[in-house]
């Protein structure tokens, strides 16, 4: 009878053993599986408040085209909440004249 009743314990012993094995290999699995992106770097557009819209350290034609048209462009002259404006120098929401003076009191 004490027989028996070892082979069960274990049996059950095996099986519980087995199974926490199992899972483990399963976790790791899914690990290997997980994409892993990185984390975006922060690039600060230095001159932006003196007019720089390329965000290329120079004040020149480029930044005006990118305020020109963001200025003629109706949809974009009110800035979305969450902002985002190339040419918002001012950062008041809008592309507008006061955004060109900057520019143009700072331009090379």
């Amino acid at each position: 009878m004490i027989g028996i009743l070892f082979l069960i314990v274990l049996y059950l012993w095996v099986f519980y053993v087995a199974n926490v094995l199992k899972n483990k290999t399963f976790f790791k699995q899914e690990a290997a599986k997980k994409i892993i992106t990185p984390t975006p770097l922060v690039y600060r557009c230095l001159f932006k408040d003196k007019g720089d819209a390329a965000c290329d350290g120079t004040i020149n034609l480029i930044d005006y085209t990118i305020w020109k048209k963001e200025n003629t462009d109706f949809r974009s002259r009110i800035a979305t909440p969450s902002g985002g404006w190339k040419a918002d120098f001012n950062k008041d929401g809008r592309v507008d004249i006061k955004d060109f003076q900057i520019w143009k009191k700072n331009a090379n």
